[in-house]
């Protein structure tokens, strides 16, 4: 992404925090998560206070390894999970590829984030 935004605008391409983008943090991330997130109930919780349907489609930025993708993707028509972290968007393109594939679920890796900031 592009350094030459205005000094007030947040630079998402800036690292902090953990280093999703390493491949082995991005793996172990839903073992670290199991233990207090219910990816099922946050996805119904959504559904009903968003009214989605089977005919919604939804766009989940931040998806991380798509373990909420996974669960609205079950109630949805479409599913597009976006997530900055190259490593993370393939956690989910490779859990989805290798356990029960889910046709409407699609992750997106940074370069279409890079396409659009190149506009």
């Amino acid at each position: 992404m592009q350094d030459n935004h205005p000094v007030w605008l947040f630079n998402e391409s800036k690292h902090v925090g953990v280093d999703y983008s390493d491949t082995g943090v991005a793996a172990d991330y839903d073992n670290r998560h199991q233990g207090f997130r219910d990816f099922e109930a946050e996805a119904e919780r959504i559904a009903v206070a968003l009214d989605l349907s089977a005919n919604s489609t939804v766009l989940d930025i931040g998806c991380g390894t798509g373990g909420l993708s996974v669960c609205l993707a079950r109630k949805c028509k479409n599913v597009y999970a976006v997530d900055i972290s190259q490593a993370m968007v393939e956690v989910l393109n490779l859990c989805n590829s290798v356990g029960n594939i889910i046709q409407n679920l699609t992750g997106i890796t940074p370069e279409i984030i890079q396409a659009i900031d190149d506009l």
